[in-house]
């Protein structure tokens, strides 16, 4: 069974796929914008260290800010990012508790 389309519809069949289907138009590749990439790869690392937060909240009961010294605390004690640390107590190695400094 075949459908007879108007030529006003038939004109709108033949262009809708390449509409559909199309690609970007050949020239220049946008170039990727820096302001973009440092927003995107600092809120990877947020990502990571809420994630580190929440792990020590859960693992030792602080509280967050408690949960983000002890971070910085380790990453500054050892000469090391805070993203670092936060990798590394993600992956269950947790800085030891220290005692107050008095």
């Amino acid at each position: 069974m075949s459908i007879e389309l108007p030529p006003r519809n038939l004109r709108a069949t033949r262009t809708a796929p390449g509409i559909a289907g199309s690609k970007r138009p050949p020239g220049p590749k946008p170039r990727p914008d820096p302001l973009a990439d440092q927003l995107q790869q600092a809120l990877d690392r947020r990502v990571l260290i809420e994630q580190a937060k929440g792990v020590l909240i859960a693992r030792m009961g602080v509280e967050a800010d408690q949960a983000f010294a002890l971070i910085r605390r380790e990453a500054r004690s050892r000469n090391r990012r805070v993203t670092g640390v936060a990798g590394d107590v993600i992956a269950g190695h947790l800085p030891e508790p220290q005692q107050p400094r008095r």
